[in-house]
């Protein structure tokens, strides 16, 4: 949001920024064009409904262990998801099931791959190296109006030549002192929200 970075007001002398340094990384997965330059797995590769070959399972990191976190910054990431919406949808006043998750990582560099912990033993010394992974901090489910949909560009399937439409959700981490809020808008209005700790991800509410 352009006022978050770029406001000229001038700081409250009688107010106080808390900061902190993050202890995990929090971040969000994705699919992406697959490439095998980006180091994408043949296991995680698919087409989707355009015909495109996709690498499910990549990992967006908005916050990574050590940065400073500071009270009311929010850390944006837009992606789209695929929805189908009819005339029939609309006039029916169908919705759209979503549900999206945070994820989050104890590694000093959090993997591009949402992957579970493992164990590497490296060197003449047979260091024991124990790698956290990927692990779900908090999810968020809610519905959206079919109709809402409808004004979404449209592309057909490219096997059943059914019609889809990509719809752009904005992913709003908002970080607070001891907990976080996961924030979920469309077209600038907030469709889903919950609020979690930092640590081991307990679930203080949703709606």
């Amino acid at each position: 949001m352009w006022g978050l970075e770029h406001s000229e007001r001038i700081p409250d002398p009688d107010k106080t920024v808390l900061s902190r340094k993050a202890r995990y990384s929090y971040g969000i997965k994705c699919t992406e064009r697959f490439d095998y330059a980006r180091g994408h797995l043949d296991e995680d590769s698919f087409i989707d409904v355009k015909g495109e070959r996709r690498a499910r399972n990549q990992m967006i990191w908005k916050l990574t262990k050590g940065d400073t976190i500071e009270e009311g910054k929010e850390l944006h990431l837009k992606l789209g998801q695929n929805v189908q919406a009819s005339f029939l949808d609309a006039v029916l006043g169908q919705t759209w099931d979503f549900s999206n998750t945070l994820y989050y990582c104890a590694d000093d560099v959090p993997p591009t791959r949402a992957e579970p912990s493992k164990q590497n033993n490296m060197g003449m010394k047979m260091l024991l190296i124990v790698a956290q992974g990927v692990k779900v901090l908090c999810e968020v489910e809610y519905t959206v109006q079919r109709a809402r949909f409808r004004q979404e560009m449209c592309f057909k399937d490219h096997l059943t030549g059914q019609k889809w439409r990509r719809a752009l959700f904005d992913f709003c981490i908002r970080l607070h002192n001891t907990t976080l809020e996961y924030v979920v808008l469309y077209k600038g209005e907030q469709v889903a929200h919950t609020v979690a700790n930092y640590k081991k991800g307990c679930k203080v509410g949703s709606y």
